[in-house]
């Protein structure tokens, strides 16, 4: 998944995945690894858009939820949300 507009995080259920942009010379900087259980995308939660990519280092299952789903998660679970 590339740069663009996003409502949506993601649990990763299994595998492994990476977040990454493109520099003005057209590389692959890889910003963040991400492992089973991390939720991904928690550092474009301001942005309208979103400001990097994810891509899979491994065959990888990623569970996608809309960010206006974080308010009931935080309110819900106090220790998830410390």
């Amino acid at each position: 998944m590339d740069e663009g507009e996003t409502n949506r995080l993601f649990v990763l259920d299994s595998g492994w995945v990476y977040t990454f942009i493109h520099t003005p010379d057209g590389r692959r900087q890889i910003l963040d690894l991400h492992f089973p259980g991390d939720v991904v995308g928690t550092n474009q939660i301001a942005f309208a858009e979103s400001t990097c990519g994810i891509a899979a280092a491994t065959d990888a299952v990623i569970c996608p939820f809309p960010k206006s789903g974080l308010r009931s998660v935080f309110s819900n679970s106090p220790k998830l949300t410390a």
